[in-house]
C-alpha cells in the first residue's frame, strides 16, 4: 500500500505579490494534489495555496490573487489523518475579494492507491531526458552525414 506521511513538511504554491507596478495585481494561488492510499500530516506540516497581495503604491492597490487549491485524494479503505494547517486564502487587493468555497478537499475513492498486478508485466516508460538524449544522438548523425557528403 501506499503511505504518504507528511512530517514536518511544508508544501507551498503561493501567488505572487503584485510587484513595484502601480495597481499590480497578485498572482493566484496554484494547486496541490496530494495522492496515496494512506495519507498523515502531523502537526507541524504545511500546506498553503494563498493567492499574492495587489500592490501597493501609494494610495492605489492592484486586485488581489486568488486562491489556490488543494485536494488530498485517498483510498476508501485506506485512513486520512490532518494534523497540520492547511491554508488556501485570497490575497489582500483594492476591493474585497472574493473568498471561493472548497477550496480544500479530501476525496475518497476505491481505485485509489497502488496500481493493480499485471501478471509480471513491464510497464516502464521512458524518462523524457531518454527520449531527449535520443532525439540529439539522431539530430547529431543527421548533421554528420550531412557534413560527411556535402
Amino acid at each position: 500500500m501506499t503511505l504518504l506521511d507528511l512530517v514536518g513538511a511544508s508544501i507551498i504554491a503561493n501567488g505572487g505579490d503584485g510587484g513595484a507596478f502601480s495597481r499590480g495585481g497578485g498572482g493566484s494561488g496554484g494547486g496541490l494534489l496530494l495522492h496515496a492510499f494512506d495519507f498523515s500530516m502531523d502537526y507541524a506540516s504545511l500546506l498553503q495555496a494563498n493567492g499574492g497581495d495587489g500592490s501597493s503604491i501609494g494610495s492605489a492597490r492592484g486586485g488581489c490573487g486568488g486562491a489556490g487549491r488543494i485536494e488530498i485524494l485517498h483510498n476508501t479503505s485506506g485512513s486520512t489523518l490532518i494534523e497540520g494547517s492547511v491554508e488556501a486564502l485570497t490575497g489582500v487587493g483594492k476591493d474585497a475579494c472574493d473568498t471561493a468555497s472548497n477550496v480544500f478537499a479530501t476525496v475518497a475513492l476505491n481505485d485509489i492507491g497502488e496500481a493493480p498486478n499485471n501478471n509480471g508485466a513491464s510497464t516502464n516508460i521512458p524518462e523524457p531526458g531518454t527520449l531527449g538524449l535520443l532525439g540529439l544522438g539522431l539530430a547529431g548523425l543527421g548533421l554528420y552525414r550531412r557534413h560527411k557528403y556535402a
